[in-house]
């Protein structure tokens, strides 16, 4: 009894695995690109571009005119950020229109490297030394301009902490009297003393 389930259980093992390997894998066909843009959303209709181009200074068009030469994504991407960070916003304090102004001079600088990089790919050997100078200086002041930015985003998030820490302090210090409120507030006792 103990041979014939032991064959059994042998034979089974075989022809599943016999099974399990003389499947056929199918061949998968092959992806083809796509014809149009993938997002075609991510284009920008040709009035939403002369709506986009209307305010912006001629170097700053001329730049992006090389890029949408190059690469028609990237030219709208820049249109699409150079449009945002050039709008306006009357309410803003004046700290917040400065930083607004250090995005726009980063989208720009941004674009100028861009196309001088573009201009660099495309020029003879003998410009090539002129443009590559053009792009490390703009290239520094980039650099400079975004650090600012993290210099400022640093002090900002510095201020919010010490904000915090001080509310934190006077919370601790100040605990049996809000735990006091609280029970005052949940058993309806409260008369204008909040938790919050």
């Amino acid at each position: 009894m103990k041979s014939f389930s032991k064959s059994f259980v042998l034979i089974l093992f075989v022809l599943l695995c016999k099974a399990v390997y003389s499947q056929d894998i199918p061949d998968f066909p092959e992806i083809a690109e796509p014809a149009a843009p993938l997002y075609p959303s991510m284009q920008l209709s040709e009035k939403e571009e002369n709506e986009y181009l209307k305010n912006i200074s001629e170097p700053v068009k001329a730049q992006l005119k090389i890029i949408k030469e190059n690469n028609k994504n990237r030219y709208h991407d820049f249109l699409r950020e150079y449009y945002y960070r050039n709008m306006k916003f009357p309410a803003l304090h004046r700290s917040e229109k400065q930083m607004r102004q250090n995005e726009k001079d980063v989208i720009e600088n941004e674009i100028l490297v861009e196309s001088l990089a573009i201009k660099y790919k495309k020029s003879k050997a003998g410009e090539k030394e002129k443009i590559k100078n053009d792009l490390e200086k703009s290239l520094n002041k980039l650099f400079d301009l975004k650090e600012g930015l993290r210099e400022n985003e640093v002090k900002e998030l510095e201020k919010r902490l010490q904000e915090l820490k001080e509310k934190l302090n006077i919370r601790q210090k100040n605990k049996s009297t809000i735990i006091r409120r609280r029970i005052d507030e949940l058993l309806g006792d409260d008369k204008y003393l909040d938790w919050d």
